[in-house]
């Protein structure tokens, strides 16, 4: 069977799941229609400043009106999400007093709120005296935690080893409640809004551009919350490990990913769509990261990405790979913690060691999946799914995986619900061949195999 029609036989089998209605997406539900070429829509939102009404505007972006190309398109267009981003961090305002952040932070999942509370002396008596003594001041969404620090020394709210982090714990919704950020719609259940990001425009600065910005993931299952890679990792395992068949989900990634199409998310349940939108949330922010290196340092969203893909294997079988040993566990292992910070890359190598051994596999049971994705990515032999990853995130790349983006939805859908069926057999494949050699760079180029004949 071809992998178009085992795909659409594998997505017919699975029951539509009805969408429901996140009560907060009736502010998105009147954006105008969808362009291909879309120009970002300012959305008036009535904010408190100094003690008035005010209106001011958030940009808002839809991800449907940029279907046809790819996600790296929709990231790097003139009127797309790093030009929204780089141009709300110019865009100045006036901090929103006490009774604004309160508005804000009743859009917000209470996790944020909570944990911007605990970081000021008083709790939100101490943070509604900062919001009040900051009430008019102007700032940017980027120059916000000077301002937010000064205050917080002048008025006794942290000790002094912990202004700076007050400030950049603060300022995220001190900004979103005056109007700052850019808000991406998926469709009228899911978005996510983002703040604070640096353009990465200045060499020197770069290696701090990079650890800028918030993004905060809402769908049915929680409202806007700046997930961590843990939390992320542990949400996606939940889903996965409890899956009867993945299709739906890897379908909608993939059409996101190829095709900035999110409208696969509305054939998904309510959990997989709260997967599937703090992955958009988070893999936008790293890709946005990477892009300020120009595309040549800290490929984090790549890593976010295989490491989904790679849990069609670990969340069944309960199986990773940790200090280059074959253990049992799961995707949260897939998290780590390094010199310099923590997170999904540090755990590179040994992730990729287990990609390998599960491509090994199928490629040796099921080459006609293996091959097609190959074939369409112009790459044969090593760890598919890490040169999937570079391929659809390399500038080269974009005009061809804009024509091959349907086929290629498909075949990672066809490979990536095998390797979810075959996960015990994967087990004892690698129990009885060991696991093949670990590779690891963190580069753009760093791909295995040969080129495609």
């Amino acid at each position: 069977m071809e992998i178009r029609k085992l795909v659409s036989a594998l997505l017919a089998s699975l029951a539509l799941s009805a969408a429901p209605t996140l009560s907060s997406a009736g502010a998105f539900a009147d954006l105008g229609g969808y362009g291909f070429v879309p120009a970002a829509v300012e959305t008036p939102r009535a904010v408190a400043a100094a003690g008035s009404e005010r209106t001011v505007s958030r940009t808002t972006l839809r991800l449907a009106d940029f279907t046809g190309g790819t996600f790296v398109d929709f990231m790097t267009a003139s009127n797309g999400f790093k030009a929204a981003l780089d141009q709300d961090a110019l865009k100045r305002f006036s901090f929103t007093g006490m009774a604004g952040v309160k508005a804000a932070a009743a859009e917000l999942d209470p996790l944020v709120y909570s944990k911007i509370v605990k970081a000021v002396k008083g709790e939100e008596a101490g943070l509604s005296k900062l919001a009040d003594s900051l009430a008019g001041e102007s700032a940017t969404s980027v120059t916000a935690p000077a301002p937010i620090a000064k205050k917080v020394q002048d008025l006794g709210l942290a000790p002094a080893s912990k202004i700076g982090l007050t400030a950049v714990v603060v300022a995220p919704l001190f900004s979103l409640a005056s109007g700052a950020g850019v808000t991406v719609v998926l469709d009228n259940n899911n978005y996510f809004l983002n703040i604070g990001y640096k353009s990465g425009s200045d060499p020197a600065q770069l290696e701090k551009d990079v650890k800028s910005g918030r993004s905060f993931g809402a769908s049915p299952v929680h409202k806007p919350l700046d997930v961590t890679d843990k939390y992320y990792l542990q949400e996606m395992h939940d889903y996965i490990s409890a899956a009867g068949n993945p299709a739906r989900f890897y379908w909608a990634m993939m059409k996101i990913l190829t095709n900035s199409d999110p409208s696969g998310l509305a054939y998904n349940s309510v959990p997989a769509q709260g997967v599937l939108s703090d992955f958009t949330a988070v893999y936008a922010a790293e890709l946005d990261r990477y892009i300020m290196t120009g595309f040549r340092k800290h490929p984090w969203q790549n890593d976010l990405a295989e490491a989904t893909l790679v849990a069609a294997y670990s969340s069944p079988a309960a199986r990773v790979v940790v200090d280059g040993k074959f253990v049992e566990g799961n995707p949260v292992n897939f998290f780590g913690v390094g010199k310099n910070g923590s997170g999904i890359g540090i755990c590179r190598k040994d992730r990729r060691q287990l990609q390998l051994a599960v491509i090994n596999f199928e490629r040796a049971q099921h080459p006609e999946l293996v091959s097609k994705v190959e074939e369409l990515i112009g790459r044969r032999g090593g760890d598919l799914l890490h040169n999937l990853m570079l391929f659809i995130n390399k500038p080269a790349s974009q005009a061809q995986l804009r024509q091959v983006s349907g086929d290629l939805t498909d075949a990672v859908t066809a490979l990536m619900t095998q390797v979810h069926a075959d996960a015990p057999q994967i087990t004892q494949f690698i129990n009885r061949r060991g696991l093949p050699l670990p590779f690891d760079a963190d580069s753009a180029n760093d791909t295995q195999g040969h080129d495609a004949q």
